[in-house]
């Protein structure tokens, strides 16, 4: 589990983003929200560590708009905070 800026998600090029990036090997909880695996690390821009990032965002960020959303993850990346979590299968 390791914090990486990246500029690809799934194939898609989006702008540069500050992402909590884990392997199969990383050890997760269920969110005590929606039973997910839920991973936390101290960058990892979220209110509710028992919670994913999902539940979480949507419980404090529920519609906003993207201008908004956009601007807060901007925001937290200033502040040296991942405001994604990407899953990968890889061995290190």
């Amino acid at each position: 589990m390791k914090i990486e800026m990246l500029q690809a998600i799934d194939g898609d090029y989006l702008p540069f983003i500050r992402a909590l990036v884990v392997t199969k090997d990383d050890t997760s909880k269920p969110c005590e929200n929606c039973g997910k695996p839920c991973y936390d690390h101290e960058l990892l821009a979220k209110e509710d560590t028992d919670w994913c990032l999902n539940c979480n965002d949507e419980y404090y960020r529920k519609g906003w708009s993207e201008i908004k959303m956009g601007m807060w993850c901007m925001e937290q990346m200033a502040k040296g905070m991942a405001v994604a979590v990407i899953t990968q299968d890889r061995e290190e």
